[in-house]
């Protein structure tokens, strides 16, 4: 199944039949992004009873049988693992391409993996063990926001903490980080800790945090916050 990015928290937090899949796809190349989806899979495994992890790095030479053992292997401890399988290239070569479309048809009781890649090419794309993942398991593009999209995802993101701001604030914002979604979010971060809960955000006071951020770390941005001394 393919599923858009946005709705990947809404799958997760309530997966069809009450369980998450056993395979997921990954795919992008904005490391927040994929940061994130790991991270609400990983909170999610959790709830489940995936406390144990493993990570694993395709690179020349990579150990496929070592992975494929792992997977059959059931924790004494816990009902499951999570583990997360990174293809720096998204080219796995034969043996890979076996193992995962092996993964993907036999999936292990109780374990979930998520396999790491980067944005995948068409070529790629079509290929047998991308096509075992997407049918079998649970597929997410992890596209970055355009640039006319940039001030849509800053509003989404500082909503969610419970903040607002105008287009012409988010469009100031978005003109500042474009071409760096890091940093996007780390400006959308300092102004959680700058404003309360509610506040409608102006331009005057965006620009203001944007213009101090060289001045501050997280720390001090809290230290301020809770200090009341915030612009």
């Amino acid at each position: 199944m393919q599923l858009r990015a946005e709705r990947l928290g809404a799958h997760l937090s309530a997966p069809p039949g009450g369980s998450l899949s056993a395979c997921y796809l990954f795919s992008g190349d904005e490391p927040l992004l994929v940061n994130e989806a790991l991270d609400a899979l990983r909170t999610a495994a959790l709830r489940q009873g995936c406390d144990e992890r493993e990570s694993f790095t395709v690179e020349r030479g990579f150990d496929w049988p070592a992975l494929v053992a792992s997977l059959s292997v059931r924790s004494l401890f816990s009902a499951g693992k999570l583990i997360v399988l990174r293809l720096p290239t998204a080219a796995p070569g034969d043996e890979g391409s076996r193992a995962l479309r092996e993964l993907a048809a036999r999936p292990a009781e109780g374990n979930v993996v998520a396999v790491v890649t980067p944005k995948l090419t068409s070529k790629i794309a079509d290929s047998a063990w991308v096509k075992a993942l997407r049918k079998d398991g649970v597929s997410v593009d992890l596209h970055p926001p355009s640039a006319t999209e940039l001030p849509h995802w800053i509003g989404r993101r500082l909503k969610a903490l419970r903040l607002s701001c105008d287009d012409e604030g988010a469009e100031l914002l978005a003109a500042r980080v474009e071409g760096n979604l890091l940093a996007a979010q780390q400006e959308i971060d300092k102004l959680g800790l700058l404003y309360p809960e509610g506040a409608q955000l102006s331009v005057a006071q965006i620009q203001a945090a944007v213009a101090d951020g060289a001045r501050f770390d997280v720390f001090q941005l809290g230290d301020a916050a809770l200090a009341g001394d915030t612009p």
